[in-house]
């Protein structure tokens, strides 16, 4: 039972400093256009970045949705206004207890489901409306057994 606790305390201290501890974000609820609850549970992130230059934190937030065939996480970036699935899926996150544990770095890093040049001028994502208290995207794959928008709903 020690040696248990201490490979968890271990890959606890490991994931803080190498990968990261996700927030869990309560004030979340998402939904979809009829408002019923979509199964999934909402993180958040701050990543620190350069761009144009500048290093930057940036405030990221993870859809995890319970059904794993789903596209997993996905990522927004508010200040942005940017949808994405990250790097590595959902293999690169680990799960104990309700608490999210972020792998490695490589997670840090996304493909962005609006961009036609990545998706030969028919992306996943051809609906956002980033609004003060919501934000708004279009189904695909998948997802659309929840319906045709994801909406994400700030308590």
């Amino acid at each position: 039972m020690f040696f248990v606790l201490l490979l968890l305390v271990i890959f606890i201290i490991y994931s803080i400093f190498k990968g990261g501890v996700l927030k869990r974000e309560t004030r979340y609820l998402i939904t979809n256009e009829w408002n019923e609850p979509i199964p999934a549970k909402v993180y958040s992130r701050i990543v620190k970045s350069e761009i144009n230059g500048e290093k930057e934190e940036i405030y990221q937030i993870l859809i995890f949705f319970d059904n794993k065939n789903t596209y997993n996480p996905v990522l927004i970036i508010p200040k942005y206004s940017v949808i994405g699935i990250v790097e590595g899926g959902r293999g690169e996150f680990w799960n104990f207890n309700g608490i999210m544990f972020q792998k490695s770095k490589k997670s840090n890093e996304y493909t962005s489901l609006t961009n036609i040049l990545v998706f030969d001028d028919s992306p996943p994502i051809v609906y956002i409306s980033f609004e003060t208290n919501k934000i708004i995207f279009n189904t695909f794959g998948n997802l659309t057994e929840y319906g045709q928008k994801i909406i994400l709903n700030k308590r």
